[in-house]
């Protein structure tokens, strides 16, 4: 016969004990911070300052849902249900808005003026540009080229999401350009195939404009002919198109070089009594009485300058329009000339000096460009109902220092800085221990570990620096060795083989007033033990989620034992001897069992 050996019993074991004081008995804790999280149906992010319509919010909460804001302001509760992002030394603006540049290559079609080139087909919807969003641009308007008078319809699209997500406007405006490209374009010639005697190759049709002072009237002409009741004879796809755009009501989008051009396109739109707006280099001063009765809006690209920009505040730089003339139409920034999307906060850069608040120049590439470009009720601003297209910045924008540190574009993290992840804390004394202290020193933490520590540590690349050299004094996080947090309302008896760590959800205004008071690290313990003992959870008091908050499911075991305090002791060695004894107890049914099953295979 063959006994088969039985499980020990764990009630027997814990049986015995009964309800008194509390001895908690830790094991070692191990430290880590853990990355930040992506987002995914909803996030709260709290920044040091917000930038919205309403103006800089300090210490303000956006709430984000299904890739919209659902609420901003400084008095909004997060959402339970919702994981946070915290950036107390955060700027947040808007994405930014690129109301030129050239994403795409331009169209390739010879004809002077065609309205049958749509810029959104040389989008690449699958395509990645990073590189862009590293800027913090994620809205862009697409050009079908300015080397034509009329090169075709323009589009606004976003630089990240879904393929579907990415087109906010596929027909967005018809494009014109007023420039010196466009004179003289080359002659078009048809060749048939097969050529024959009745089939001749016709010779070259001329195409204007051949100067400046033809291109408003070859423009015209040709929007005449698109435009006739009765079409004229050779009447092509390219008229068809021309009148197509010109009925459905787009916009014109007017690119000139000098101010002289800005005014013939002013002409233009009050000629035919059309909307639309300006894409432009020259100074506003120049321009200034001329557009004031129009009230058009501007899309100003400066001139990049040659040398450095200077130290002069009062002195504007080279090729730098002014842009604090009282001007009463939309004035929006576009990168500087010859420049791509990506160049658009240098424009900021170079502009800020030139208003009492530099701040405007934030709304100049966000709000005003998405008003002009017609997308101003999906992106450009940090308004409930729009979409969640945020930057989280170093400083603010228009800085020379300043850099992204994340990207959101509808909701979603587009983009982050892996340089961001070092940050550099400066402080007037650093405790080190007891007998050892650092002052005026630096903390370089890297990837969430502390990897120096001295009066001068390294700087990586774009490191987050926080700066508290005045006054500040920092110590390790505070760990509170027998704390509740979380558990508020909860008399659940809770046993050895429960996990607190299942109950653990996202922090909230609790947790965070608890690190606020410099407590980083709770061993969890219920409020009741079930049967006399329990296991305790080293979690952090904040995370983005449940898992960035867990640093050990057991890190200690809490006993309740009872007795006169000087014997307390033997008491709790009594119970450890039971614990040993029932370890002892599984290893001998175990080892039983393996014996048990080696044997059972030859029966």
């Amino acid at each position: 016969m063959m006994t088969v050996p039985m499980r020990p019993d764990p009630m027997r074991t814990v049986a015995e004990m009964r309800l008194l004081p509390v001895l908690t008995l830790l094991s070692s804790i191990f430290f880590c911070t853990p990355l930040a999280a992506q987002p995914s149906e909803g996030f709260v992010l709290v920044a040091g300052r917000v930038h919205t319509p309403a103006g800089v919010l300090e210490d303000a909460t956006i709430v984000i849902r299904d890739g919209k804001v659902v609420a901003v302001g400084t008095d909004i509760e997060a959402p339970l249900d919702l994981q946070v992002l915290r950036f107390p030394d955060g700027v947040v603006t808007a994405g930014l808005v690129a109301a030129a540049g050239d994403l795409i290559s331009p169209r390739t079609g010879k004809e002077s003026v065609s309205a049958d080139y749509l810029a959104v087909d040389a989008f690449d919807r699958y395509g990645d540009f990073r590189q862009l969003l590293a800027s913090g641009v994620t809205t862009v308007h697409l050009s079908p080229g300015t080397h034509r008078l009329l090169s075709g319809q323009g589009a606004v699209v976003k630089v990240a999401g879904t393929p579907q997500e990415r087109i906010l406007r596929s027909r967005s405006d018809l494009s014109i350009a007023l420039t010196d490209t466009v004179d003289n374009p080359a002659p078009l010639l048809e060749i048939p195939f097969p050529a024959s005697a009745d089939t001749p190759i016709l010779p070259p049709t001329r195409q204007r404009p051949t100067s400046r002072i033809g291109r408003l009237l070859a423009l015209g002409e040709e929007l005449d002919r698109a435009l006739a009741d009765d079409p004229s004879a050779g009447r092509d796809r390219h008229l068809d198109a021309l009148a197509v755009a010109w009925n459905s009501g787009l916009p014109l989008r007017i690119v000139a070089d000098h101010a002289a051009d800005l005014i013939a396109g002013v002409s233009l739109l009050r000629g035919r009594d059309r909307r639309g707006y300006l894409v432009g280099v020259a100074d506003l001063v120049e321009v200034r009485e001329s557009l004031a009765t129009a009230s058009v809006p501007l899309v100003v690209r400066p001139r990049r300058g040659g040398g450095d920009i200077g130290f002069s505040l009062d002195r504007l730089p080279e090729g730098v329009p002014d842009l604090s003339v009282d001007y009463p139409g939309l004035v929006a920034l576009g990168p500087p000339a010859a420049s791509g999307p990506g160049a658009l906060r240098w424009s900021a850069v170079l502009a800020a000096s030139h208003f009492d608040d530099p701040n405007r120049t934030i709304e100049m590439m966000t709000s005003v460009p998405a008003e002009i470009l017609g997308v101003a009720d999906r992106v450009g601003s940090i308004s409930p109902g729009k979409d969640a297209d945020l930057v989280v910045w170093t400083d603010e924008p228009w800085k020379l220092v300043a850099q992204p540190r994340e990207v959101f574009v509808s909701g979603r993290l587009a983009w982050r800085d892996d340089a961001s992840s070092a940050t550099i804390v400066r402080a007037r004394t650093i405790w080190i221990g007891p007998d050892e202290r650092i002052t005026d020193g630096e903390i370089l933490v890297e990837n969430g570990r502390i990897t120096a520590v001295g009066h001068s540590v390294p700087h990586p690349p774009r490191a987050r620096v926080i700066d508290a050299s005045r006054d500040g004094f920092v110590t390790p996080g505070f760990i509170d060795a027998n704390g509740h947090l979380g558990l508020r309302g909860d008399q659940t008896s809770v046993g050895t083989t429960d996990r607190l760590t299942n109950a653990l959800g996202v922090p909230d205004v609790q947790e965070a007033m608890v690190a606020s008071s410099g407590v980083t690290t709770v061993l969890l313990t219920p409020h009741r033990i079930s049967r006399g003992a329990t296991t305790s959870a080293a979690i952090k008091t904040m995370g983005q989620a449940r898992s960035d908050r867990v640093l050990r499911d057991v890190a200690a075991v809490v006993f309740e034992v009872s007795g006169h305090p000087k014997s307390l002791m033997g008491g709790v060695e009594s119970l450890l001897g039971k614990g040993r004894k029932y370890i002892e107890s599984w290893k001998k049914y175990e080892k039983a069992l393996e014996e048990y099953e080696n044997i059972s295979r030859y029966l």
